[in-house]
């Protein structure tokens, strides 16, 4: 019948082409839930076929919700706070934000130049800074230090891809709920005050120089 195959048709686009649905899931769930819906458009019962059919959009929906809330209504601070559980278990954090640091992506060795050193922390710790064609600053930096990468993570995936202003008005919050002051060795807690004041002066450019010249 028509209809079938207008539906089996539907989910193979609406599988093959929008790339968001391929975030919602893991490839092996997503394979598993094609070859349901292929199947079942073939084959079985039609109460059997609407209910499967069903089931599958409901899933897909379930999990594009899921993305939804975690893209666009959980803010920044949250978001880092999300990757510690036992907030209070700092064994498991110090292995969370370790972990963190190794997600990095990697930074060039070019770039690891004395005008991207941060030169307050406890180990040797690049920062560099960078507009795209949106006007959000990016940022990317390594460090020697496991827990200084770690560090690191958390600013950046907390600050970048923003504009300078948001940038200058939001607070990362999360530095407290983490009571990272207590756990941290002195130079450590100084290193990342240093992060977060250069991170606050390139904002503060950027921002002059984008009044300056509009076309950035």
């Amino acid at each position: 019948p028509l209809y079938l195959k207008a539906f089996r048709a539907f989910w193979l686009v609406m599988y093959i082409i929008p790339p968001i649905f391929k975030k919602l899931l893991t490839k092996n769930e997503n394979q598993v839930l094609l070859k349901i819906a292929l199947r079942v458009s073939a084959k079985g019962s039609s109460g059997l076929r609407w209910f499967l059919l069903g089931l599958f959009f409901y899933l897909k929906f379930y999990f594009f919700l899921i993305f939804c809330y975690k893209s666009f209504v959980l803010n920044r601070n949250q978001k880092i706070m999300s990757h510690f559980p036992s907030q209070n278990a700092w064994d498991e954090n110090y292995k969370t934000i370790i972990e963190l640091g190794k997600r990095l992506p990697s930074f060039d060795t070019k770039n690891k130049q004395e005008k991207w050193l941060i030169k307050a922390c406890q180990s040797p710790l690049w920062l560099k800074a960078e507009i795209n064609p949106a006007g959000e600053l990016v940022f990317t930096g390594d460090s020697e230090g496991l827990i200084s990468k770690g560090l690191l993570a958390l600013i950046i995936e907390f600050y970048s891809h923003r504009r300078p202003k948001e940038i200058l008005e939001d607070q990362p919050q999360f530095i407290q709920d983490l009571d990272l002051a207590q756990y941290l060795s002195v130079r450590r807690t100084n290193g990342l005050q240093s992060i977060l004041n250069q991170i606050l002066q390139y904002a503060k450019a950027f921002l002059i120089l984008s009044k300056s010249n509009p076309s950035l």
